[in-house]
């Protein structure tokens, strides 16, 4: 899979995906610590800690299985930015 990432902190994006899907974690969101993936008409939403998907709508388990491997390698990174954007 062909992947484009860019970093935006501001916006609550944190990457995009194919340029068609965002990987967001919005700012005074609850916990756990998670991220939101979101477009195509599909949201998703996965623990940072351990990757479980525990909402998903509109994206098939291909996708959400890409989205988890897209994510497993960041994880440090998406934990620092989830304790940036909530000020933790």
């Amino acid at each position: 899979m062909h992947i484009f990432v860019y970093i935006i902190f501001s916006m609550g994006t944190v990457f995009r995906i194919k340029n068609k899907y965002s990987v967001k974690i919005i700012p005074g969101d609850h916990r756990p610590p998670h991220v939101h993936i979101v477009g195509g008409g599909g949201e998703a939403k996965f623990t940072i800690e351990n990757l479980k998907c525990y909402y998903v709508r509109g994206f098939s388990k291909r996708q959400v299985d890409l989205f988890r491997e897209f994510l497993s390698d960041k994880l440090d990174l998406l934990m620092e930015a989830w304790n940036e954007i909530n000020e933790e």
